[in-house]
């Protein structure tokens, strides 16, 4: 499935973040933002985008229709959020268990390699296989992160002959195989 972005998240998060700063320090302490946004959304109707042009689109769109509607949505978060100050409610887990710099260093750690980043990662696991499947084994710390000169990670590997064809169709194709005949 495509990317895509519902706008009004991030014209409501520029609002809540305008809001804050509007009030007085230790109110703004107890406030959380998260709760504020998503009160605030639930106020609002959604514009989403797939594209960057779209995305512009709606962004004006959002600001242009919608702007004193998602500042009085901000406000009636606030008032509602802080209410309660100091709730006790386990906040929602990110759907990502594992935040990517873990990732990105557990890959480090698999490939026994410290100058693996996202940029070099899928050519220093390709590299790995390449010489895994030399029969190298799993010495996975010798791995240049570094592209060899014009690698092409689509290009032809080298495949075994196929068998010479057999006499008959019925043999050549299969047909005589029991589990397919009739």
């Amino acid at each position: 499935m495509g990317i895509y972005k519902n706008v009004m998240e991030l014209l409501v998060e520029e609002e809540v973040v305008r809001q804050s700063k509007l009030l007085p320090p230790r109110m703004a302490s107890y406030v959380n933002q998260v709760e504020l946004v998503a009160y605030a959304l639930n106020q609002l109707p959604a514009l989403y985008a797939t594209t960057e042009v779209g995305l512009e689109h709606q962004l004006k769109r959002g600001r242009e229709r919608h702007g004193q509607t998602i500042a009085q949505a901000v406000r009636q978060a606030l008032a509602a959020v802080s209410r309660d100050p100091l709730r006790t409610h386990p906040p929602l887990q990110d759907a990502q268990t594992t935040p990517l710099r873990e990732v990105l260093q557990q890959m480090r750690l698999l490939l026994r390699n410290d100058k693996v980043n996202w940029d070099n990662l899928p050519m220093a696991v390709e590299n790995a296989l390449v010489k895994a499947s030399k029969g190298s084994g799993a010495a996975w710390e010798a791995y240049a992160v570094a592209p060899p000169p014009r690698a092409n990670l689509h290009r032809k590997t080298t495949r075994p002959a196929p068998p010479p064809p057999q006499d008959t169709p019925a043999e050549q194709y299969g047909w005589d195989d029991p589990y397919h005949s009739r």
